[in-house]
């Protein structure tokens, strides 16, 4: 592989440290927005969450769990879902720019390394522009779970939740179902809704930027392929 660093000499290279230390900066901001954006979101949906059903509760003691219970909860139930929708989606795309933003600080890493050599033992952090160096970043090594516990991850918990739910309170209210119907009903809206929510995860996945490693991890990393990350480097021209 052509060494980048290595077509600059001496008072370019100091120049090129400075503009990729600048370059490294804007992307940590960047990353530091994107992750402070999710947080918010994420928090004002599970306080969302948390406040309607204390209101529900309220309600369903006024009206000792009367027609105006099922319905306001229909309601409130089918908004918290349409805005925990946008969450997921939002989460989904942040979540990508994030990884490309870390990969790009990776990369920069790795220029850094290419420019002062002997600089390289003392990261202790990855210089591999790829998911697996994203890991590494973070201390981990990459396994299939991961996926599963990230934000968005969270919010499709609480969104199939939400779903099981409002379709479990239909079927008991609408259509005088027996309770262990309404409990059927609930479940399988409760998975249907998970499967929707991975259909929506991997529409965005696929529809997002592709991105091509220059300096991927080492062959011998176990393998993982996430957010459109190849493992194939990509040309330098």
């Amino acid at each position: 592989m052509q060494s980048f660093g290595g077509r600059f000499q001496g008072s370019d290279q100091t120049h090129l440290l400075a503009i990729a230390t600048t370059e490294q900066y804007i992307l940590t901001m960047n990353r530091s927005n994107t992750m402070s954006d999710l947080s918010q979101r994420a928090g004002m949906f599970f306080t969302s969450v948390s406040s309607a059903l204390v209101a529900l509760a309220l309600v369903a003691q006024a009206t000792k769990f009367g027609w105006t219970f099922q319905v306001v909860s229909c309601a409130i139930f089918a908004t918290l879902y349409l805005l925990g929708l946008q969450t997921y989606v939002r989460s989904i795309q942040q979540s990508i720019e994030d990884m490309h933003l870390a990969c790009s600080v990776n990369r920069l890493r790795h220029l850094s390394t290419e420019v002062v050599p002997s600089a390289a033992p003392y990261f202790l952090s990855s210089v591999h522009d790829d998911y697996r160096g994203l890991l590494v970043n973070m201390g981990l090594r990459p396994h299939w779970y991961q996926r599963w516990i990230t934000t968005a991850a969270a919010i499709s918990l609480v969104q199939g939740a939400l779903g099981g739910a409002a379709a479990g309170i239909i079927a008991l209210v609408f259509f005088v179902a027996h309770v262990l119907v309404t409990v059927a009903v609930a479940l399988g809206a409760f998975l249907a809704s998970l499967l929707v929510l991975k259909l929506i995860d991997n529409q965005i996945r696929a529809q997002s930027l592709r991105h091509d490693p220059m300096f991927p991890s080492p062959s011998d990393t176990p393998a993982c392929d996430i957010g459109h990350i190849r493992a194939e480097p990509a040309s330098l021209k």
